[in-house]
């Protein structure tokens, strides 16, 4: 039986959600008004069928999806203190990143781009902060400076920030909270090292590094719900890292300084290299007669099975095939037809097929 209040509970979240076509206009006053009614309307709404107009397990406000309990956890909206945030660089991690600290009650001072009309689009996706152009930008005081430039930019953002005026007072760089000013650089494949011109301004810095893609920033928003950021660096800019991801939802884990590039490469690996590899498994599917969209439709369930399988027993256990077997007659098949078509292809088979030995060792 429907909830007889269902109705009036799809009719809040109707004037509230469906009202706010721009995504920017999703204000933290309008988030905590949401979360009130939210807490009021969701036990109504957990009882509501799936179905067209359904606002069952989340609601959609643009192309952001946001679950009622996330607005309901407590972690995100009990703070000691709301942090004054900079970010330069608001590019999709920057914006994500920005955005979430934003619904976690920070807030946004400076966003700076090399570009000002880029700038801008990023205050207006976060929902707040002052857009400037990196060009002798002047910051204002702030408690976190988070860099997410590319990588090979983060020398012109150590300089800005040097000179900002008005961060600094004579004795340092000090927050409005007593502390030194954290700077903490989102890049995975450099170590918190790049940030030393810093240090003798009284700055502390650090490294903290999403380990998650960041293809859409609206949909990174949720993902780092669910993310691990890697974190180094001096000891009071780590304690200020995991501070901050614990604040906007995520989890953390940390590194000596000296794996940063290790590590990073680990993280390739799992990201861009598997993604390299799938497509050749992609390709050769193709070349077997399937259409790209035929392709993804049957290998997919394959893809999802194993990595299921590796999450519940490990690599060891979760490998299967020829390998397994130590079927020699197909490796040297496989081997073959690869390398009739692509060299390359075939040298690959026989890395993965040597590191697969290794693993039944």
């Amino acid at each position: 039986m429907v909830h007889p209040d269902r109705n009036a509970a799809l009719s809040i979240l109707d004037v509230v959600f469906m009202s706010s076509t721009d995504f920017a206009s999703f204000s933290r006053a309008k988030a905590l008004r949401i979360r009130q009614l939210l807490s009021i309307v969701s036990p109504i709404l957990a009882r509501v069928p799936i179905g067209q107009g359904s606002y069952r397990a989340r609601v959609r406000l643009g192309d952001d999806l946001l679950c009622p309990d996330l607005l309901c956890d407590d972690r995100l909206w009990q703070k000691e203190y709301s942090l004054r945030i900079s970010i330069i660089g608001a590019g999709n991690v920057g914006r994500a990143i920005g955005r979430a600290a934003f619904l976690a009650g920070d807030e946004i001072v400076d966003v700076v781009c090399t570009a000002k009309s880029s700038a801008t689009a990023a205050t207006r996706f976060i929902g707040a902060g002052t857009a400037r152009e990196s060009v002798d930008a002047a910051l204002e005081a702030a408690d976190l400076i988070i860099i997410s430039t590319q990588d090979d930019r983060i020398d012109q953002a150590v300089r800005l920030v040097r000179r900002a005026a008005g961060l600094t007072n004579r004795s340092g760089a000090q927050s409005r909270l007593g502390h030194s000013v954290t700077v903490l650089h989102t890049s995975g494949a450099l170590s918190s090292k790049v940030l030393a011109p810093l240090k003798p301004a009284g700055f502390v810095i650090g490294s903290c590094h999403p380990l998650q893609t960041f293809e859409s920033a609206r949909r990174s928003v949720a993902a780092i719900r669910r993310s691990y950021f890697c974190i180094e660096g001096e000891p009071p800019a780590v304690r200020a890292a995991r501070k901050f991801v614990r604040s906007i939802g995520g989890r953390f884990f940390e590194i000596p300084t000296a794996q940063k590039e290790l590590y990073h490469a680990g993280a390739v690996l799992a990201s861009g290299g598997l993604t390299a590899l799938l497509s050749i498994s992609l390709e050769i599917l193709g070349r077997c007669g399937l259409n790209e969209k035929a392709a993804n439709r049957v290998l997919f369930p394959l893809i999802e099975g194993t990595m299921a399988n590796i999450q519940a027993v490990g690599p060891a256990r979760a490998l299967t095939g020829p390998v397994r077997r130590r079927d020699a007659g197909t490796i040297r098949r496989n081997i073959r037809a690869l390398a009739c078509v692509d060299q390359d292809w075939a040298k690959i088979y026989k890395l993965l097929a040597k590191r697969s030995f290794t693993l039944l060792a």
